[in-house]
């Protein structure tokens, strides 16, 4: 999926202006005014993708704003982004007890707790978020997600359809809806809804990683490794891309190519365990 993101730059202004002093309780603002180095220099890690380099700059800005509802956003995003689950789901519950109707905090816990296995707290999370803001489709998309690892293809296609209707410009209902027709075994339809994505989005990342998933599924190689290069030329720091890439080069026998994206993935996210994985398994096989 395409996860929607707050605008950090947007954030650490209001941050710069004194205007985020509202979302903690109790008059914490000026606490949180004396935290502003470490919270800035975490925002600037974020920012660049450096999570482990973040978390620490995070828990010292919660040390002196501990009711800070951005703190504990972020780092629930964090630890999400390294594989931290539990950390991450305890960050954004905590953030949800300052601010309870937060859209973001609820939406990333929902897609958390979906890929923990609970879908049930995750639907409850996504319907929250939609209440908060029903102009917003990708909740809607999300609640599609939960019926779809339910098997439940006909309620999840219903949602993507209303995800279409309330924001026609978004390329991610199309995605969703191409992964649930690969997951029941249409490669054509899953490529067709995949393209339609596209359309609405032509730099859209995330559709060319996932038409390169389906093409691999398919059998074309070459094809696939065209995607998800692609889709690195657009975020070099996809690390699901690469090490996929890297997978599909190994498929097609090029070792040093593969190696290559492996080594690549570990450099963007050293926590990231299928490419340290799939290295281990080429140095045993040789």
């Amino acid at each position: 999926m395409v996860y929607r993101s707050i605008n950090i730059r947007f954030v650490k202004a209001l941050f710069c202006a004194g205007l985020l002093t509202a979302f903690s309780p109790g008059g914490a603002g000026q606490t949180r005014y004396m935290g502003e180095g470490y919270f800035e220099t975490a925002m600037d890690k974020y920012v660049q993708g450096l999570y482990d380099e973040a978390i620490p700059l995070y828990r010292q800005f919660l040390e002196i704003a501990p009711y800070d509802f951005q703190g504990h956003y972020f780092l629930g995003r964090c630890y999400s982004f390294i594989g931290d689950r539990e950390n991450a789901r305890a960050y954004f519950e905590k953030s949800l007890r300052i601010i309870p109707d937060n859209y973001d905090a609820h939406y990333y816990l929902g897609v958390l707790l979906l890929h923990m296995g609970d879908s049930d707290e995750a639907l409850d999370h996504f319907r929250q978020a939609h209440e908060k803001i029903p102009t917003l489709g990708d909740a809607v998309v999300q609640l599609g997600n939960v019926f779809r690892t339910r098997k439940e293809y006909t309620k999840a296609m219903e949602y993507y359809r209303q995800a279409m209707h309330i924001e026609p410009g978004q390329p991610d209902p199309y995605i969703a809806a191409g992964v649930m027709h690969r997951e029941q075994g249409d490669i054509p339809g899953a490529l067709k809804s995949l393209n339609k994505g596209l359309e609405k989005r032509p730099s859209c990342s995330e559709a060319f990683f996932e038409i390169g998933n389906t093409l691999k599924m398919k059998g074309d190689l070459d094809g696939a490794a065209a995607n998800y290069t692609k889709a690195l030329e657009i975020r070099p720091r996809y690390v699901e891309a690469q090490n996929n890439l890297g997978e599909t080069l190994l498929a097609k026998g090029d070792r040093e190519g593969a190696r290559t994206g492996f080594e690549k993935a570990l450099k963007i996210a050293p926590w990231y365990s299928p490419a340290a994985e799939n290295l281990k398994k080429m140095s045993t096989d040789q």
